[in-house]
């Protein structure tokens, strides 16, 4: 009886100790999806509130970009023109790695058009998010985006 006590104790310690850090997963999840949010509408206000102070990127073109050339793409004359133009990011396919005041998250990368429901998300490539603890608060320290090789032609 008492064997069958103890058992039952460690069981519940290892299913809540797994569910507080898929929730803590989650929460890192959600704050790079709000970030890719915030780039598809063309928001830099979020994404000032979101980017650590000495962020830096490796951008979908390849370029290094420092956080205010980062942020500086989304300030735009015309919202809804330049929102119009921007197909849907899709992030999933997360692994994330949480190491207390650090976390790395890898996600594939996937596009979408707004208006056409009926077209599958095509993925593009790879994102691989840093983000750091800030006087309890995450923030997102660096992204790389990595794109995905176009497919090879058949060789005869």
């Amino acid at each position: 009886m008492k064997k069958n006590y103890i058992s039952a104790i460690l069981l519940i310690l290892l299913a809540s100790t797994a569910f507080s850090q898929n929730a803590k997963n989650e929460e890192l999840i959600a704050i790079i999806k709000k970030a890719a949010e915030a780039q598809e509408n063309y928001d830099p206000m979020t994404l000032d509130k979101l980017y650590a102070s000495d962020y830096i990127e490796i951008s979908p073109k390849g370029e290094i970009d420092e956080r205010e050339k980062a942020i500086g793409f989304y300030k735009v004359d015309d919202v809804e023109k330049a929102k119009s133009r921007t197909p849907r990011y899709i992030l999933d396919d997360f692994k994330v790695r949480n190491y207390g005041k650090y976390a790395m998250i890898i996600s594939r990368f996937s596009i979408a058009f707004k208006n056409d429901s009926t077209k599958p998300p095509t993925p593009v490539g790879l994102v691989l998010y840093g983000l750091r603890k800030e006087k309890g608060v995450w923030k997102i320290y660096s992204a790389q985006f990595t794109p995905f090789p176009p497919p090879q032609k058949p060789t005869k």
